[in-house]
């Protein structure tokens, strides 16, 4: 949720101290602050303030010191007809108030909110009524995810990212690492990232301990990493951001975040104390993802393809496979140290079980329907569907079977 704060940024930083996901933006000359938070309850209700949130609609909620005021929509794919560019005179009230603008102003932005706009143009219009320059929170222009895990279960997680999420491009790295990079739409990493991290999850005990890194740079100078394990994101640091995240104030906290990222390298010691300094400083000179991949041991290569440099590593674009077909392939395209958690081999055969149950139970009453010509289920004769269903829950039957063996069979496989 984006919050538009009639507050300095030391005092908005200093409300929102406690809060570990917000985000802050430089103030303005007229007094306003721009912060990104997870729940209006963050903020006092009777704080004047601006609040933008994007769920199935777009809610618009404008605070004054005395009450809140809110208005829904569906974003807009056409222009309005006339008769419904209206917004109500609450919402109108309440923008006078909080804004303190010029008339003239004042109903431009109101003409523009009656046309509902999607966030992004409404939060830009915004963010120029209260004198922002920078209204958005960095984002990546180009990212790379990270892991040290088998090249085909990386393959394996590229093709279900290409089919469900972005295309992506797969480059195996030195030192076991593999590398996927989005070819469009860099802001959908982390969700790449957790698909790694289930990869990685369904590898052996050694492969599921391990973290997923990702990297990102955003305009100008300004970059940033994560650490994922499983489908968690456990740390982030953003360099060279005009934004301010209060949660990072202290040492402690940075050093904390140190921790996780030092977990990455798990074959190799860390120089902890350049570690440490360099998730200290917000601003560091040089490139700190070419700091932080060396001090990781990270293959230099990352950086190259992060950049797509002509030194950068062979890329490859996963086939899309759909989540059925990436299931099959972790438990067909991995060596037996490699196989799938124990639990979700038998969690997978309980369900292939059950279908197969269900099935079973249909395949019975139609070979009923037939040997009695329909009279079970008070039918004249049999029909042509009936013996086509019955042939279909024959085969179906067979097929779950044989998955519900096979994953039970995994299962019992000694580690």
């Amino acid at each position: 949720m984006l919050a538009l704060i009639r507050l300095p940024q030391a005092d908005v930083l200093r409300l929102l101290a406690e809060d570990p996901t917000a985000s802050v933006s430089p103030g303005s000359e007229r007094g306003w602050t721009a912060a990104v938070v997870e729940d209006e309850d963050a903020l006092p209700s009777n704080l004047p303030s601006i609040l933008l949130d994007l769920d199935v609609e777009v809610t618009l909620v404008v605070r004054t010191d005395s009450r809140s005021t809110a208005l829904r929509w569906v974003p807009a794919s056409e222009i309005p007809r006339a008769d419904e560019l209206t917004v109500p005179p609450t919402i109108v009230d309440a923008l006078t108030d909080v804004l303190e603008l010029s008339p003239d102003h004042r109903d431009v932005l109101i003409s523009r909110i009656a046309a509902r706009p999607d966030p992004d143009d409404l939060a830009q219009d915004l963010g120029s009524a209260v004198g922002l320059p920078d209204i958005d929170p960095p984002q990546p222009r180009t990212a790379v995810v990270l892991a040290q895990i088998p090249e085909k279960r990386m393959r394996a997680a590229g093709s279900l990212a290409t089919a469900t999420l972005v295309p992506v491009e797969l480059s195996a790295l030195d030192d076991g690492w593999s590398l996927l990079q989005p070819t469009t739409d860099a802001e959908t990493s982390d969700e790449l990232a957790i698909i790694v991290g289930t990869a990685l999850q369904a590898g052996n005990l050694g492969h599921r301990r391990r973290r997923v890194l990702l990297l990102w740079r955003g305009e100008g100078a300004t970059s940033g990493a994560m650490v994922f394990h499983r489908s968690r994101m456990l740390a982030s640091m953003v360099w060279s951001s005009s934004w301010t995240e209060p949660a990072l104030s202290g040492w402690e906290v940075r050093d904390e975040i140190t921790e996780e990222f030092a977990r990455l390298s798990r074959d190799r010691p860390v120089d902890s104390a350049r570690l440490r300094a360099l998730f200290r400083s917000d601003d560091v000179p040089g490139d700190p993802l070419t700091t932080l991949v060396d001090v990781l041991g990270v293959p230099p290569e990352a950086i190259a393809a992060l950049d797509r440099t002509p030194s950068a590593p062979a890329r490859e674009t996963p086939a899309p496979v759909g989540f059925w077909r990436y299931l099959w392939a972790l438990l067909n395209g991995a060596d037996s140290s490699e196989r799938i958690p124990r639990s979700w081999a038998i969690g997978f055969g309980a369900l292939a079980l059950v279908v197969t149950g269900v099935f079973a139970v249909m395949l019975a009453l139609g070979i009923a329907v037939l040997a009695t010509d329909g009279s079970v289920v008070d039918e004249h004769g049999s029909t042509i569907e009936d013996r086509v269903a019955t042939a279909v829950f024959a085969v179906a039957t067979l097929v779950h079977l044989m998955m519900s063996i096979r994953f039970f069979r995994l299962g019992r496989r000694d580690r």
